[in-house]
Protein backbone atom coordinates (compact mmCIF):
# COMPACT_ATOMS: atom_id res chain seq x y z
CA UNK A 1 0.00 0.00 0.00
CA UNK A 2 2.91 2.33 0.78
CA UNK A 3 5.04 1.66 -2.65
CA UNK A 4 5.60 4.98 -4.47
CA UNK A 5 3.66 3.09 -7.68
CA UNK A 6 0.72 2.13 -5.42
CA UNK A 7 -2.61 4.80 -5.80
CA UNK A 8 -5.62 4.74 -4.06
CA UNK A 9 -9.02 3.99 -6.28
CA UNK A 10 -11.76 6.43 -4.57
CA UNK A 11 -15.76 6.69 -5.41
CA UNK A 12 -17.12 10.19 -4.56
CA UNK A 13 -14.35 10.13 -1.92
CA UNK A 14 -14.73 7.14 -0.79
CA UNK A 15 -11.84 4.01 -0.61
CA UNK A 16 -12.63 1.37 -2.49
CA UNK A 17 -9.45 -0.17 -3.39
CA UNK A 18 -6.06 0.13 -4.71
CA UNK A 19 -3.90 -0.19 -8.60
CA UNK A 20 -0.44 -0.05 -9.00
CA UNK A 21 -1.56 0.84 -12.92
CA UNK A 22 -3.39 4.25 -12.54
CA UNK A 23 -3.02 4.99 -16.03
CA UNK A 24 -3.88 1.44 -17.55
CA UNK A 25 -6.93 1.68 -15.00
CA UNK A 26 -8.39 4.90 -15.87
CA UNK A 27 -7.70 3.98 -19.57
CA UNK A 28 -9.66 1.03 -19.68
CA UNK A 29 -13.11 2.81 -17.58
CA UNK A 30 -12.57 5.26 -20.07
CA UNK A 31 -13.29 2.48 -22.55
CA UNK A 32 -15.98 0.82 -20.44
CA UNK A 33 -17.81 4.63 -21.01
CA UNK A 34 -17.15 5.42 -24.47
CA UNK A 35 -18.73 1.64 -24.94
CA UNK A 36 -21.60 2.63 -23.10
CA UNK A 37 -21.13 0.33 -19.72
CA UNK A 38 -20.19 3.21 -17.68
CA UNK A 39 -23.11 6.20 -17.75
CA UNK A 40 -21.29 9.51 -19.48
CA UNK A 41 -21.83 11.30 -16.67
CA UNK A 42 -19.69 9.48 -14.25
CA UNK A 43 -15.88 11.09 -14.58
CA UNK A 44 -12.05 9.89 -13.52
CA UNK A 45 -9.15 11.77 -13.37
CA UNK A 46 -5.48 10.79 -11.47
CA UNK A 47 -4.26 12.65 -9.03
CA UNK A 48 -0.46 12.38 -9.08
CA UNK A 49 0.36 14.71 -6.14
CA UNK A 50 -1.92 12.52 -3.55
CA UNK A 51 -1.58 9.32 -5.51
CA UNK A 52 -5.15 8.51 -6.33
CA UNK A 53 -7.24 7.51 -8.95
CA UNK A 54 -10.77 9.82 -8.52
CA UNK A 55 -13.97 8.15 -9.69
CA UNK A 56 -16.94 11.01 -9.92
CA UNK A 57 -20.44 9.85 -10.21
CA UNK A 58 -22.12 12.04 -7.73
CA UNK A 59 -25.68 14.12 -8.95
CA UNK A 60 -25.36 17.81 -9.97
CA UNK A 61 -22.06 17.46 -11.27
CA UNK A 62 -21.28 19.50 -14.67
CA UNK A 63 -20.48 17.75 -17.50
CA UNK A 64 -19.19 19.45 -20.59
CA UNK A 65 -18.79 17.87 -24.06
CA UNK A 66 -15.69 16.14 -25.37
CA UNK A 67 -14.37 14.78 -28.67
CA UNK A 68 -12.84 12.04 -28.55
CA UNK A 69 -9.26 11.82 -30.17
CA UNK A 70 -7.75 8.48 -31.40
CA UNK A 71 -4.82 8.23 -33.16
CA UNK A 72 -4.74 11.79 -34.14
CA UNK A 73 -8.38 11.85 -35.99
CA UNK A 74 -11.91 12.94 -34.01
CA UNK A 75 -14.47 10.74 -33.63
CA UNK A 76 -16.82 13.14 -34.41
CA UNK A 77 -18.41 12.94 -37.50
CA UNK A 78 -20.42 15.33 -40.24
CA UNK A 79 -23.37 13.23 -39.33
CA UNK A 80 -22.91 13.58 -35.52
CA UNK A 81 -22.77 17.12 -36.18
CA UNK A 82 -26.24 17.05 -38.44
CA UNK A 83 -27.88 14.81 -35.77
CA UNK A 84 -26.78 17.21 -32.93
CA UNK A 85 -28.02 20.43 -35.13
CA UNK A 86 -31.51 18.58 -35.86
CA UNK A 87 -31.71 17.61 -32.38
CA UNK A 88 -33.49 20.79 -31.29
CA UNK A 89 -36.42 20.81 -33.95
CA UNK A 90 -36.79 16.91 -33.42
CA UNK A 91 -37.52 17.43 -29.63
CA UNK A 92 -40.12 20.31 -30.60
CA UNK A 93 -41.66 18.63 -32.66
CA UNK A 94 -42.34 15.46 -30.69
CA UNK A 95 -43.31 17.74 -27.79
CA UNK A 96 -46.42 19.15 -30.00
CA UNK A 97 -47.39 15.92 -31.12
CA UNK A 98 -47.42 14.46 -27.76
CA UNK A 99 -49.58 17.70 -26.03
CA UNK A 100 -51.84 17.44 -29.35
CA UNK A 101 -52.69 13.91 -28.63
CA UNK A 102 -53.35 14.45 -24.86
CA UNK A 103 -55.66 17.33 -25.63
CA UNK A 104 -57.79 15.10 -28.00
CA UNK A 105 -58.33 12.27 -25.38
Amino acid sequence: MYAPSTFVVQVNGTIIGLTRFPTRFVHNFRRLRRAGRVSAFVSIYINHHHRTVNIASDGGRICRPMIIVDGGKSSVTEHHTEVRIQLPRITDALTSTTSSSNKAH
